[in-house]
């Protein structure tokens, strides 16, 4: 559509839908045009006063240059300044793992379903049920993914920095024998 024809739509239901109502539908059209934009990667908002919902975006699969095998992320939260508080779900079929990685400010895992494994760089794989939460802090050369038999799901939070520098510094793969290390529960 041109910009020009949504604008055209509502304002030809002002006949049908009165002037509140189509000023109501300009002032949303406005927020989704705005969420759009190239270069925004806002979710298009829904507002209740000052109360803001984020819609839902696209499921997004994962880049293989961080990952192995399928793995795909929601965006739930991207940090609306002044916060830098990033949450994503993350979903990872069996087998799947991040690389080696670190986070300059920390990560803390929510695990939601299947069991998440957490490797550090001495070599130990630590097991994570649901309802766990497992923290890594700041600069700790970590990996987690799923097991071999079953999908795996777990929330993800960080921080941004705030200042443009990188968030993640994403390292090597994750290589076989280092993910099949014998590894101890939480359990």
């Amino acid at each position: 559509m041109s910009k020009d024809e949504p604008v055209e739509t509502i304002t030809h239901l002002t006949l049908y839908a009165g002037w509140p109502n189509v000023m109501s539908a300009i002032a949303q059209l406005k927020d989704i045009v705005e969420a759009q934009a190239p270069g925004s990667d806002r979710p298009t908002p829904a507002r209740n006063g000052n109360v803001e919902i984020l819609k839902k975006q696209p499921t997004t699969k994962a880049p293989g240059d961080w990952f192995t095998g399928d793995v795909w992320f929601d965006v739930v939260y991207a940090g609306q300044e002044p916060s830098r508080a990033r949450l994503n779900l993350v979903r990872f079929s069996p087998c799947a793992r991040t690389d080696w990685h670190s986070h300059a400010l920390g990560q803390t895992l929510h695990i939601v379903s299947g069991i998440a494994l957490i490797g550090g760089r001495d070599g130990t794989v630590i097991e994570a049920h649901p309802g766990d939460t497992v923290h890594t802090p700041p600069g700790e050369e970590h990996w987690h993914g799923a097991t071999p038999d079953a999908f795996m799901e777990h929330l993800a939070l960080w921080e941004g920095r705030g200042d443009g520098s990188p968030e993640t510094t994403w390292l090597e793969k994750v290589d076989d024998a280092e993910y099949t290390q014998p590894r101890s529960s939480t359990r």
